[in-house]
């Protein structure tokens, strides 16, 4: 495990650049380089970044919002059913009501179809919307299972600033290994079949062709 502050460190003593640390001419660019590396990551599954949340459709509203700590969902389920995934233009503009059983993404919102006719809870999994932690003693999934990655991502960031090329190759290095060690670690923990109550299906659903 470590905390924000033994983060920043770490990159301080491993690219020595004490301008990096609290008070530094740098400082912000530091806190920048993380901000940035776990924002650019964050769109990408993980077997630590998964997260899921439920709502309740509200009868004859088309869209419901994405629940609170999922970053965009990939699936959706009512009552442990998978509803199908399909494409936007495909229901926007329906009116129908009755159960819902599609869904696509709406401007951050979640577009259901059929329109729903009562409360139905709706569960979202996908990825988490986590950033990084708030404060220098705090620790999150980020800085906890990535901080080799962060690390090495924030390095190419601010060596490149720097203008130190050779080093910053070397970083770019470094963080293809750890983000490799990540997606391995991440498809060997997929592999295990685990019972849960997440519909497998994700395939898109064709309304012209009702398939």
């Amino acid at each position: 495990m470590a905390t924000l502050d033994q983060i920043k460190t770490r990159i301080i003593l491993e690219i020595d650049r004490d301008d990096l640390g609290s008070g530094g001419e740098a400082e912000q660019a530091l806190v920048d380089a993380i901000s940035d590396a776990i924002d650019h990551y964050s769109s990408e599954e993980f077997w630590f970044n998964r997260a899921s949340g439920s709502g309740t459709s509200v009868a004859g509203v088309a869209v419901m919002a994405i629940p609170a700590g999922v970053r965009f969902p990939t699936q959706l389920a009512r009552g442990g059913e998978a509803l199908r995934k399909v494409p936007l233009s495909d229901i926007q503009h329906r009116t129908e009501t009755g159960v819902p059983a599609h869904w696509a993404e709406n401007a951050g919102f979640i577009q259901l179809w059929p329109i729903a006719d009562g409360a139905y809870g709706i569960t979202a999994y996908g990825l988490a919307a986590t950033a990084g932690p708030a404060t220098g003693g705090d620790t999150n999934i980020w800085t906890n299972e990535a901080a080799r990655l962060i690390v090495a991502r924030c390095k190419v960031t601010l060596l490149r600033m720097f203008k130190e090329y050779d080093a910053m190759q070397a970083a770019q290095a470094e963080e293809a290994d750890a983000l490799a060690r990540l997606r391995g670690e991440t498809r060997r923990r997929s592999a295990s079949p685990l019972c849960t109550d997440v519909p497998t299906s994700r395939q898109m659903f064709d309304i012209a062709r009702g398939h």
